[in-house]
């Protein structure tokens, strides 16, 4: 726990003690997998219990929200996790927040291009329900609150990386190392490293309209060099500063909902081992998303989103491909009064084919219980996706609200 959040839990703490006004809730699951191809085994198995809290004072509000998790596959999963903790004021014309939090800037769901401020959790890759995968971050927020326009600036003290799976986890991403393990090198939090950003939002008669600016770090280390000995070649893992300005928008039109993210990520910079030695370029990135969602029917929803990142001023040996192209296509569908839903969200590499799906069917036993059942298939030989082509898995949870 960090410095600041233990702070807030103290404050909040505090004024719970002296006051009554504190609602208490939050839910207990259980989730099991099996992997559906040889040797048949548990790919994650988990059970979690999540308290959430909130005061309300007069002008304020705290919040907190604790997961206490035991996994019987994954040792890295048995943590007592802090996912948010923060302090808000209200005022009529703004608002103040600080203490760790997610905060979430995009439109579309499942790809990041705006939404660039909390990293994910990448342990069991994308195996886990979206609310899951984001982190917390230790943040100070302050919003300016008008009728139909609203400006959001944020400023980030310390550094919080993605998290990936540990090595020997069926859920870790191949070695392109072989035994070696790069030195992984994280910038010191200081005041000159400090992430902050600015989001312009604008609500209009026809759609949503957004800006964002963000000084920031990658959520993953890039691939470096260095030299040791007789100008040999030492791989290391870096994160590295960049600098994100985008826009992105939301149009309700009838059962149709367009949403759309357009971003340049400037200062990424790229190493690469060639004949002549060591090379490297410093290259803008082209991101976009385009997604189209339709109310079909009753009770059934369809979306489908394209979306591509692009290296600009493209050199070969860079080691990205020029365009990384992908698809989404999701499908819900609720029966019997809403107690049976239906669903699947599909991730489809454009350019080597490979593909992830996560289907699901989740009944309501009660109001309180439900009981899900689920599928994830991985396809392809190559491409970001097949590098857990052994990973199906059928999986169960069921989940308890309080």
């Amino acid at each position: 726990m960090k410095t600041p959040s233990f702070f807030i839990l103290l404050l909040i703490t505090s004024a719970t003690i002296a006051r009554d006004d504190l609602e208490i809730h939050g839910f207990i699951d259980s989730y099991h997998a099996a992997r559906i191809n040889e040797p048949h085994d548990f790919l994650s198995s988990w059970t979690r219990l999540r308290l959430e809290g909130t005061w309300y004072g007069e002008h304020a509000t705290g919040f907190a929200s604790i997961d206490l998790e035991h996994n019987g596959v994954l040792d890295d999963y048995d943590e007592l996790n802090l996912r948010e903790i923060y302090f808000d004021y209200l005022s009529h014309s703004w608002d103040f927040r600080v203490g760790k939090q997610i905060i979430i800037w995009g439109e579309t769901e499942g790809l990041q291009i705006l939404d660039a401020v909390s990293p994910w959790d990448y342990r069991e890759f994308l195996a886990r329900d979206f609310d899951d995968l984001r982190k917390g971050v230790e943040a100070i927020r302050w919003r300016w609150l008008q009728d139909n326009w609203n400006l959001e600036l944020i400023a980030m003290p310390d550094f919080e990386p993605a998290s990936f799976a540990a090595a020997d986890s069926p859920w870790a991403f191949p070695s392109t190392t072989g035994q070696y393990e790069p030195a992984v090198i994280e910038p010191e939090n200081t005041l000159e490293n400090a992430e902050y950003g600015a989001r312009l939002n604008y609500y209009l008669s026809w759609g949503d309209l957004s800006f964002v600016a963000l000084r920031t770090w990658t959520d993953e280390p890039v691939r470096t060099y260095t030299t040791q000995g007789a100008n040999l070649p030492v791989p290391l893992l870096e994160y590295q500063r960049q600098t994100i300005y985008g826009t992105g928008l939301s149009i309700p039109k009838g059962d149709f909902i367009f949403r759309g993210e357009l971003a340049v990520y400037s200062g990424s910079r790229f190493e690469w081992i060639s004949e002549s030695g060591i090379e490297k370029s410093e290259n803008a990135q082209l991101k976009w998303v385009a997604g189209l969602e339709w109310n079909v029917d009753t009770g059934l929803t369809a979306a489908v989103q394209m979306t591509d990142s692009q290296v600009l001023d493209y050199r070969p040996g860079i080691p990205l491909p020029r365009h990384n192209r992908m698809m989404t296509l999701s499908l819900e569908k609720t029966l019997f009064r809403e107690t049976l839903r239906l669903s699947s969200f599909s991730f489809i590499g454009l350019e080597e084919g490979d593909t992830f799906t996560r289907a699901s069917l989740d009944y309501a036993l009660n109001d309180a219980t439900h009981l899900l059942l689920g599928i994830d298939i991985f396809t392809g030989e190559e491409g970001y996706l097949s590098a857990f082509s052994e990973n199906d898995q059928l999986w169960l949870k069921l989940k308890y609200n309080f």
